[in-house]
């Protein structure tokens, strides 16, 4: 990575999806359960910390952390922005959540079923989708 681009990257400097696949590696590497409440809220709290100082963040997902932080970092509450950004515009189903999925494949390589479970939490978070 040369770094320049848009946003004046440094070289070696990642983009907003590898920031959050970070964080869901490293809240997968305590081994909690990302399709539980809890994992979830410390994604979401981690995220919304990153985001306040983040060179680039999506349109849609800085709106849904931004708008979750005044009422409280929670899983509860970015799935609540999430869903009422969808219900605003008539869709917000973006290739943001599908970026950063690398890390829950590795998470759940045994368990196809409850990869796909994690997947959607984690996605719902941010996207709500179609």
């Amino acid at each position: 990575m040369v770094g320049g681009g848009a946003f004046g990257w440094e070289p070696g400097e990642w983009t907003d999806d590898s920031s959050m696949a970070i964080a869901i590696a490293e809240v997968a590497a305590t081994g909690a359960d990302l399709r539980e409440e809890e994992a979830l809220d410390a994604l979401v709290r981690r995220w919304h910390e990153w985001s306040l100082r983040a060179n680039d963040v999506g349109v849609q997902t800085r709106s849904v952390l931004s708008r979750a932080g005044r009422h409280g970092i929670s899983a509860q509450t970015a799935r609540e922005e999430s869903a009422r950004l969808h219900n605003l515009t008539g869709g917000t189903a973006g290739n943001g959540s599908l970026m950063r999925t690398a890390p829950l494949a590795l998470a759940h390589l045994d368990d196809e079923a409850a990869l796909v479970e994690a997947a959607r939490a984690v996605s719902e978070l941010t996207q709500l989708g179609p």
